[in-house]
């Protein structure tokens, strides 16, 4: 079963009953005021996919300074949610403070290859929540197949479809493949 604990200004999304953590990530404490834990766990998850986004877009989500992305093979924290995935976005803002460790599949939420997959099984991708969706928090389903020069494979599945985007950097879906099951 998964629980949702709110503590000291991070957000985390764990299985209660293997201890494993599909998401830990900031939230500030005006996203838990005067709301119910269902809509602080939505309030979280749209806020968590506007940050990646948006840093992942180039634009710094805290001063709208020039972000840096790229592909990295280890989170510096052996502790972080997505520690056991082959690769992942580090995200940096030249101006700020910002950083942050993304899964690639978190990377390419928003990119319409992505989005079109799951509209065109009758699914939209807003109406769950980021750690369900197993090309997200799954670092099996992430595959680096070169480093110089990067690719990286996602794999994502809806229904009995699935797709394997290939990723040249981080924001750029270079190739779509179906595949067959």
């Amino acid at each position: 079963m998964l629980t949702f604990v709110y503590r000291d200004h991070v957000a985390r999304v764990s299985c209660s009953d293997c201890e494993r953590v599909w998401l830990e990530y900031p939230f500030d404490p005006g996203g838990v005021v005067e709301r119910s834990i269902e809509e602080v766990a939505t309030a979280f998850d749209r806020r968590t996919r506007y940050v990646w986004n948006l840093a992942g877009d180039g634009i710094c989500p805290v001063c709208a300074g020039d972000v840096q992305s790229r592909f990295l093979t280890n989170v510096p924290r052996e502790d972080h949610y997505a520690a056991d995935h082959p690769v992942t976005v580090h995200l940096d803002c030249r101006r700020c403070s910002f950083f942050s460790y993304v899964p690639v599949g978190g990377a390419v939420l928003d990119r319409p290859a992505v989005v079109s997959f799951f509209f065109e099984r009758g699914r939209s991708l807003r109406d769950a929540p980021v750690w369900t969706l197993p090309f997200v928090v799954d670092g099996r389903r992430v595959e680096r197949r070169s480093i110089d020069p990067w690719r990286i494979q996602v794999t994502i599945t809806a229904d009995d479809s699935t797709i394997r985007l290939t990723l040249a950097d981080p924001g750029t879906v270079e190739s779509i493949d179906a595949v067959e099951t």
